[in-house]
């Protein structure tokens, strides 16, 4: 006779634990389209009450790694919540960046979960990004064609262009942590997707921080490219140049003619804001000026500049993140978001052989991991993503799930995926 096999209470939690996991990272970076993220905030903190004795042991094991990094986010999310209580009126939005400061946590330790039980979550968290990958290609595919929007502008140069390659990144290291026989082939259709992504926008900001991550992680990370990755990065850099070769030469001369001009570039707007950024730091409030506050000022200072703000799009963010935060929430704020990246960049460099333990093709996946984040990092210092807090969950999803690979214990608890089978 045969016997339907039995589930234990443990296995069903862990099953169900998985796959609420891979949803929620499906809609948390989809958040980006969509304004109403809010409800997402709570729910990886609801899936570790799923399995409770375990979730401490792996929220401690992922405290442990990366102690600075929490650290630092800890007091990031204290002083928005100061902020909201004693600073300029801005109660939701302070309230909405604490939540979200503490995000990668609960992520990273539902993952870190997964793996010690001995799941393999890596193909259904690749697949959830390589998912969003599509989803957007098609939307600016949709959109070119149908002529509803412009390929350029903030939308697409900012939330799609870095956070899609920061997801093919992502998806990336995974697949090829992972043992799925088309590994290789899922990987390479992601990274040319965000690329095409990116060319169809004509955006700098994540081709630019895209360039600067790769000379660091080449130089840092030194991976064993073989000859065709290195041609086909190559012919991408030169189509994207071919590309936007127009629009650069615009930027270049609206930049030369930037103190006469009479219609600013984006350039010489930024420069407006680094002027005003490096006259205000001393005068920043202890809980910054607050978002609304920070456009008011921001303006005020554009008309001692004897720059007309209607002369340039209406100014309301610093594209930068760090200065973002410094002025619109405190020093202490832009302090504790640069320890944490740091942190987290410095920590995956030295851990930067944990992923690729298991498999020689594997030790990509670190550098993948690491670039994934560093291009994030180097694009928020062009532009602002935490000036969009739904673009910051998204961030923090990439943000937790290179954390969680990255670890000995749990690397250690993996099986061998060498090609010589499990080690003895």
């Amino acid at each position: 006779m045969s016997s339907v096999p039995w589930i234990s209470h443990t296995d069903l939690a862990l099953r169900l634990e998985g796959v609420v996991l891979t949803c929620w990272l499906l809609l948390a970076t989809l958040a980006v389209s969509n304004t109403k993220f809010i409800w997402l905030l709570p729910v990886p903190w609801a899936l570790l009450l799923l399995r409770w004795q375990a979730s401490r042991s792996n929220l401690l094991a992922v405290a442990r790694h990366w102690p600075i990094p929490l650290l630092a986010s800890v007091v990031l999310a204290v002083w928005l919540v100061l902020g909201a209580a004693f600073g300029a009126p801005a109660l939701h939005s302070r309230l909405t960046l604490a939540a979200i400061a503490l995000l990668w946590l609960p992520v990273a330790a539902l993952i870190v979960g997964q793996r010690r039980a001995g799941r393999s979550i890596e193909w259904p968290l690749a697949a959830a990004l390589l998912a969003v990958v599509v989803l957007n290609m098609v939307r600016v595919g949709h959109q070119l064609y149908g002529g509803s929007a412009r390929p350029w502008g903030y939308t697409h140069n900012v939330l799609l262009g870095a956070l899609m390659a920061a997801y093919a990144l992502v998806a990336t290291s995974l697949l090829l942590r992972s043992s799925h026989p088309r590994r290789i082939a899922y990987a390479g259709l992601g990274l040319g997707l965000a690329l095409a992504i990116a060319l169809a926008s004509q955006a700098r900001t994540p081709l630019v921080a895209g360039a600067m991550t790769l000379i660091v992680i080449a130089l840092a990370w030194r991976p064993r490219f073989s000859r065709t990755v290195w041609a086909v990065l190559a012919a991408g850099v030169a189509i994207w140049a071919v590309a936007t070769s127009q629009r650069w030469q615009l930027l270049i001369e609206q930049t030369l003619k930037y103190e006469t001009a009479t219609h600013k570039s984006s350039i010489g707007a930024r420069i407006d804001m680094l002027r005003w950024a490096a006259l205000h730091v001393r005068e920043i409030p202890a809980f910054g000026f607050g978002e609304s506050g920070l456009a008011e000022h921001m303006n005020q200072r554009y008309v001692e500049f004897a720059v007309d703000p209607g002369k340039i799009y209406r100014l309301i963010h610093m594209h930068n993140d760090i200065l973002q935060l410094s002025f619109a929430h405190g020093l202490v704020a832009g302090v504790g978001y640069i320890v944490m990246l740091a942190a987290v960049i410095i920590g995956l460099y030295r851990q930067r052989r944990s992923m690729g333990g298991f498999d020689p093709v594997a030790v990509l996946g670190s550098a993948g991991a690491a670039a994934a984040v560093l291009l994030l990092a180097i694009a928020g210092l062009f532009d602002c993503f935490l000036y969009w807090p739904k673009v910051w969950v998204a961030m923090q999803a990439v943000l937790a799930i290179a954390l969680a690979l990255h670890g000995s214990d749990t690397n250690a608890a993996r099986p061998a995926l060498t090609r010589g089978g499990p080690a003895m």
